[in-house]
């Protein structure tokens, strides 16, 4: 199969991921797919999963395009947004002291 969007939305992969499930259902499997805006069949893989992480790397991705892929797995479930390798060169290293004293209005 050329197009491996084909491959993705196809019933052979969604028996794949059943079956799957139904073998191991006391554990997670994750799948890790490219860019939500880069490739359609991470979209396709989207619609038939449990649950989306969805992770950012900080500099990567402007606000526009995060909010644009959220909109684009708009019927998924979203678990969480994981936003990793963050940088802040004003800490110095001090995470501990900075978090321990911050107070967050969640």
């Amino acid at each position: 199969m050329e197009n491996p969007g084909e491959l993705f939305s196809s019933s052979k992969m969604k028996s794949l991921i059943a079956e799957i499930k139904s073998r191991y259902p006391d554990r997670y499997i994750i799948i890790d797919t490219p860019p939500v805006l880069l490739f359609a069949e991470t979209r396709t893989v989207s619609t038939f999963v449990d649950g989306i992480l969805f992770v950012v790397k900080e500099g990567a991705a402007s606000v526009k395009e995060v909010n644009d892929a959220l909109t684009a797995l708009d019927k998924s479930n979203l678990l969480g947004i994981i936003y990793n390798e963050t940088v802040n060169e004003n800490l110095n290293g001090h995470y501990h002291d900075y978090y321990q004293h911050k107070q967050y209005a969640w």
